[in-house]
């Protein structure tokens, strides 16, 4: 297994529109979920349920259309390059 840094980079900023679109409601209503991830990762042990495995796997499949990929990617750069101005 290698290190993706394209694919950190494309989760991070899914992560951060998601924060993003959640901040929308408020700072009590991301912290509430923030409680609800956690809770649910204590109750779980933390580990992933087998069907959001195959979701995450069904997902990724369509990451292999290189148009798409080159496309996300540009995406990125461009956000790259702006923070660095």
């Amino acid at each position: 297994m290698t290190h993706d840094s394209i694919e950190d980079a494309r989760t991070a900023l899914k992560l951060h529109n998601k924060y993003k679109e959640m901040s929308e409601n408020g700072p009590d209503y991301v912290r509430q979920l923030i409680k609800e991830m956690y809770d649910r990762g204590r109750k779980l042990q933390w580990k992933i349920e087998p069907e959001i495995t195959e979701n995450i796997q069904k997902s990724g499949e369509h990451l292999t259309d290189d148009k798409e990929r080159e496309t996300q990617e540009r995406d990125l750069v461009g956000i790259k390059n702006k923070n660095s101005s």
